[in-house]
């Protein structure tokens, strides 16, 4: 496995979800961190905290994996960074996210985040926004989302996160 050090996510990125939970759309991204010990195999168990966590929740996710160092990218090159696709699924203790703010906590347990079971490369696939991501349980289609219905393009995401990295680097000094 690759050192990913960590893991950006965004929540609430579907207008429908907004609208179901009635909150308004963000005006930027809402982003947590997943640590990179969350990463685990498309079909592997997901390993319940013991005595923490009885409300297991998961939700599909589209997985974009970048190439390259990406700073400070403006939207219309953003693209230009992302290697690949691939499906994710963001598992998530919401009794344990009930009694704490802080996402990253109830999101961040051991095999939290299954991805896979593919790479598929950017160049491949085209434009990434007709695509549908969904999750299924024993057979039963759990959730299916349109990429085109995220509040937040792909490449705004990444032009987004790239700024950020790049003020972490600038307050490290480097």
């Amino acid at each position: 496995m690759a050192d990913t050090g960590a893991i950006r996510c965004v929540g609430l990125n579907y207008k429908d979800h907004a609208a179901e939970l009635n909150l308004a759309l963000p005006k930027t991204p809402e982003i947590f961190i997943k640590p990179e010990n969350t990463l685990h195999g498309p079909t592997d168990p997901i390993v319940v905290p013991y005595r923490i966590a009885n409300e297991l929740d998961a939700e599909v996710e589209l997985a974009v994996v970048i190439g390259r160092a990406c700073r400070n990218v403006s939207v219309d090159e953003a693209l230009d960074y992302v290697l690949g696709y691939s499906v994710a699924n963001d598992v998530t203790a919401r009794d344990f996210q009930k009694k704490n703010l802080q996402w990253s906590y109830c999101k961040g347990f051991d095999s939290f985040c299954p991805m896979g079971p593919a790479l598929v490369s950017a160049q491949s696939l085209g434009d990434v926004s007709k695509l549908s991501v969904k999750t299924t349980l024993n057979g039963k289609i759990m959730q299916e989302q349109r990429v085109s219905d995220m509040i937040f393009s792909v490449a705004e995401i990444v032009s987004y996160l790239s700024t950020v990295r790049c003020w972490v680097e600038q307050t490290r000094g480097e």
